[in-house]
């Protein structure tokens, strides 16, 4: 079996995942070196965030099944019918974490530009269209793009029998039921007296620098920072009344339907 970490965009998934890892590990499971001796070649990478497709999937498979290992692997993207699949017969668990729409395009607004002023807005081999927050330039834009993409990703998750739901926004005011419930839902033994010290890198970095700065990592595109700024409600000050207005009026069903108040 095989753990898959859906995670919106901005919402703290790569914090998220790490959590899960930790958890694995305090419950006896290799960590990422050890994982990587004993599968080699057959260890999948942990995030597919471009390449969440059939063939990867059967090959995640594969590898827990031939190596009778346990692993987590994160992505963006939406869940898939061959993940659905995969759950339904109990060779993979999901969860997803997902963050109020109005602060996740906050977030990506301001990653975007970010990424436009450091020059790090380069074109997939030279073509294509710009690296996804590189391209958000306005508000109407990232609207549409949470509408028309996210959103849809959201759904397809959300609507999975079995799938663990998380909200960034429960995961920062209390990280220790954020444990609980991912010890639960994977099945994790792990006694309480160790989610203390698991969570401390994560929401307390000045008790675990080394812990810390090993997982704030820059090798995917968007920043790479467990938090950015990991404050809940920043749209209400970023954003004027007419803003909020013109996002309550494009975006207001999706935000209720997502358990968020407008």
């Amino acid at each position: 079996m095989f753990f898959m970490v859906g995670g919106m965009p901005r919402a703290g998934s790569r914090m998220y995942f790490f959590l899960i890892e930790e958890l694995m590990f305090a419950a006896g499971h290799p960590n990422s070196i050890e994982l990587r001796e004993k599968l080699g070649d057959k260890l999948p990478p942990r995030t597919i965030n471009h390449y969440f497709q059939l063939p990867q999937l059967l090959a995640f498979n594969r590898a827990a099944q031939d190596t009778n290992t346990l692993f987590a692997i994160r992505t963006h993207k939406g869940l898939t019918l061959t993940g659905r699949a995969l759950i339904r017969v109990g060779r993979m668990r999901g969860a997803y974490v997902y963050r109020d729409p109005r602060d996740v395009i906050v977030s990506a607004l301001e990653r975007g530009r970010i990424m436009r002023e450091s020059g790090n807005a380069e074109r997939y081999f030279g073509i294509g269209p710009y690296r996804t927050f590189a391209r958000l330039k306005t508000l109407k834009g990232g609207l549409r793009w949470f509408k028309y993409q996210q959103f849809d990703r959201w759904k397809r998750w959300s609507s999975c029998p079995n799938i663990l739901m998380s909200r960034y926004e429960d995961n920062i005011s209390d990280p220790k039921k954020t444990l609980i419930s991912l010890r639960e839902h994977f099945e994790l033994d792990v006694p309480d007296e160790k989610l203390d010290a698991i969570a401390a890198p994560f929401f307390k970095p000045e008790e675990a620098v080394e812990k810390a700065d090993y997982y704030t990592i820059k090798d995917t595109p968007g920043g790479g920072a467990l938090k950015n700024k990991g404050v809940v409600g920043r749209f209400n000050e970023t954003f004027s009344n007419e803003e909020i207005q013109l996002i309550n009026d494009y975006l207001g069903d999706i935000i209720q339907k997502m358990g968020y108040e407008i």
